[in-house]
């Protein structure tokens, strides 16, 4: 995945499109995508967690991961509601055409 900054500049380097205007959105409440991703990812830590000591991956990289995850707790844990409150991120859009 690319970041605004990171589109606006790949379009710069290949194509004669300018950005002719960009905002970023808020996603609609209803959408509930991210409130599956880090209930999924919340409640796979520990199988996860033996997966990759089982599979050979070192202890820096495992506790990198561990890390991953303690850092979603601590945020899922600063939200009204817990993970029920977890949004959908927001999203960018940008229309380019020939100026």
């Amino acid at each position: 995945m690319l970041s605004p900054p990171q589109i606006k500049n790949a379009i710069a380097r290949v194509s004669p499109l300018k950005l002719i205007r960009e905002k970023t959105e808020k996603s609609d409440e209803g959408l509930r995508d991210g409130f599956w991703e880090v209930s999924h990812a919340l409640r796979k830590r520990g199988r996860e967690m033996v997966r990759l000591e089982e599979a050979g991956v070192g202890e820096g990289q495992r506790t990198v991961v561990e890390a991953m995850f303690d850092s979603i707790e601590s945020g899922v844990g600063e939200l009204e509601g817990g993970v029920e409150g977890v949004r959908s991120m927001d999203f960018w859009v940008g229309v380019f055409g020939l100026v």
